[in-house]
């Protein structure tokens, strides 16, 4: 069986941009992220799932109506198939 034995160059601009990925990691693991902005990004994640979620079901809330309605706010003027919250 033959050993496959691949030829290749490391080139200047491929150093360079290994260099600058590894700038970017150690950026990130040095950065410390607060909870209250780890707990705002998990909520605004949940209202995009929500809303896109229930849009491509049929929903016509636009993404500013179901971040108002997840905080609890009544909306007299939408569908109210679209604020049914789901059972269970």
């Amino acid at each position: 069986m033959n050993e496959l034995k691949p030829i290749f160059r490391i080139t200047n601009a491929m150093t360079e941009d290994l260099s600058r990925i590894d700038q970017a990691k150690g950026f990130l693991d040095a950065a410390k992220l607060s909870e209250e902005w780890i707990g705002a990004m998990e909520r605004r994640a949940l209202i995009r799932e929500a809303h896109f979620t229930t849009h491509i079901e049929g929903s016509q809330l636009t993404l500013d109506q179901a971040e108002r309605l997840l905080a609890g706010e009544i909306l007299p003027d939408v569908n109210p198939e679209d604020v049914r919250l789901p059972s269970g």
